[in-house]
């Protein structure tokens, strides 16, 4: 069997793309009722008084608005701007990037720090951030971080030096 310039025989790559081929179908075989029922449900869409979509447009501007406050109160400032657009950017990243929200949450968690603020004790405050680091003081006390690398100690912040 002579192999290709990826070193591996050609049969393999054969088996490979084709249990793929058969992970789709299946995904599809089983999507495809539920998705065909939604589409069949859009119709009547059109009976739904237009008064009510105002009302889930509003709802969801609150909830947005909820989330910002809350962002706002955890991250401790008084901006709304860099926290409205930090977590729209966020939220449009995680849409598209590998990983989806995994991957958003450790960016916006540094996009929103205000300027001049001590990233490491705002980080702390971030709520996911503090849940997924239990070496975390989340009071803010101490400097002294232990992990399952060892402990380690994060530079004190400008306000600490002086």
């Amino acid at each position: 069997m002579k192999a290709q310039e990826g070193g591996r025989p050609w049969w393999r790559r054969a088996v490979t793309r084709g249990a793929g081929l058969l992970l789709t179908a299946f995904a599809l075989y089983v999507v495809a009722p539920s998705l065909l029922a939604l589409l069949d449900a859009v119709p009547s869409l059109g009976d739904v008084d237009p008064a009510w979509f105002l009302v889930v447009a509003g709802a969801e501007v609150a909830s947005f608005a909820c989330l910002w406050a809350l962002l706002r109160i955890a991250l401790r400032t008084e901006a709304w701007f860099i926290i409205v657009v930090s977590q729209l950017a966020g939220n449009a990243a995680s849409r598209v990037l590998p990983g989806g929200p995994a991957a958003e949450s450790g960016r916006v968690s540094l996009g929103q720090v205000p300027r001049g603020r001590d990233r490491w004790s705002t980080a702390r405050g971030a709520g996911p951030q503090v849940r997924a680091n239990p070496g975390a003081d989340p009071c803010g006390a101490g400097r002294e971080r232990t992990s399952a690398e060892g402990t380690w100690t994060r530079p004190p912040s400008p306000r600490e030096e002086g």
